[in-house]
């Protein structure tokens, strides 16, 4: 059976984003290199390390910080770190994966199977309730690691450190030991033991035809009495997106806020003429970093009359996100497959180089 006729056979919505992957993998990765997903912590033990440290060579900052504070989230469970771990050395496998995460679910997709990989091809981590964020002057940070050591108890003993706790968290990463084009989005904001709060959003992607990574940060530690508010772009993919080889046509995505969906329009021509549909990943299909729409074409109503119209669902529309601003795409509709390579017209504000 060719792609397109398996991409536009009818499918029941799918409950879970589990359930979305392996459909998508099942549809369009074919059988010879089926990836394998793991539920974090269900199924594997998520991150080998404990915080949010970066090899220098990844981000020269080590990390995120916004040159008046510096921000290290916290992964595993404060009382089980051990108190001699240099946190710069970063991987402590497999003696991490002993220290329990903190309320963390998420998922790893692997091109073959962890111990064939270098690492995964992407994740996603998700706060289940409360996860720490310890914050801390950035030049008292500097300090810290001047000697090309850092442990948890240096970091905790420095004058301006304080944990928070962050009500939202949500992380997306295409590690760059498995990655051409490795990304990391973090976007978190919560509250402080005296009530006072933070938003963090932290973006490490690699523009096209470099080598060096790019950092880019918003540290905000906000007052008792503001309200956090809505995180800001915690899926950094909306927006314009288009093929340059195919001038003319594209795709316009929106993030749906609190669910995993995108919904927008696709752009492009039929037997010549301008043509627009509807694409939607309905309620979980999307993980955060592939989205698996149907596509939908409407017929009858009337310009600027309320007059009845049908949606009907005519193919299936693929697209894989490599980083802020570029993507991969693959679509069937009826009899017609094809691909895409997608860049994004006007890149979300956290991914502007």
């Amino acid at each position: 059976m060719s792609h397109s006729q398996l991409l536009t056979r009818p499918r029941s919505r799918l409950s879970t984003v589990f359930g979305a992957a392996l459909f998508a993998c099942a549809v369009l990765c074919g059988s010879a290199s089926a990836e394998l997903r793991l539920q974090i912590p269900e199924q594997t033990f998520g991150p080998p390390f404990y915080a949010r440290v970066e090899f220098a060579s990844v981000d020269a900052g080590i990390v995120p910080n916004n040159g008046e504070w510096a921000a290290i989230v916290l992964y595993r469970r404060l009382d089980c770190i051990p108190g001699d771990f240099n946190l710069l050395a970063v991987f402590d496998a497999p003696r991490a994966f002993g220290c329990p995460l903190n309320d963390i679910g998420g998922y790893e997709v692997w091109e073959n199977a962890p111990g064939a990989d270098p690492a995964p091809a992407y994740s996603r981590l998700i706060g289940r309730s409360l996860v720490p964020v310890l914050f801390v002057r950035h030049a008292e940070f500097l300090g810290a690691i001047a000697d090309g050591v850092l442990t948890l108890p240096e970091l905790r003993a420095l004058p301006s450190a304080r944990i928070g706790n962050a009500e939202y968290y949500n992380e997306l990463l295409r590690p760059s030991q498995s990655n051409a084009n490795p990304l990391l989005h973090i976007t978190a904001h919560g509250r402080f033991k005296d009530g006072s709060g933070f938003r963090l959003r932290w973006t490490l992607s690699r523009p096209s035809g470099s080598d060096v990574n790019v950092a880019r940060t918003r540290i905000e530690l906000i007052g008792a009495n503001t309200p956090l508010g809505a995180t800001l772009q915690p899926i950094p993919f909306g927006g314009m997106w288009f093929d340059p080889a195919k001038p003319g046509q594209g795709v316009t995505l929106l993030p749906v806020p609190g669910e995993n969906r995108l919904v927008g329009t696709w752009n492009t021509y039929a037997d010549g003429k301008p043509m627009w549909y509807l694409i939607d990943t309905g309620d979980n299909g999307f993980d955060g970093l592939r989205a698996i729409f149907d596509v939908y074409r409407s017929s009858g109503g009337a310009l600027n009359q309320a007059q009845p119209f049908a949606m009907q669902v005519i193919g299936r529309l693929q697209i894989d996100f490599s980083d802020c601003t570029r993507a991969v795409a693959q679509f069937g509709l009826g009899t017609t497959s094809g691909a895409m390579s997608l860049k994004s017209l006007i890149a979300a504000e956290s991914c502007v180089y």
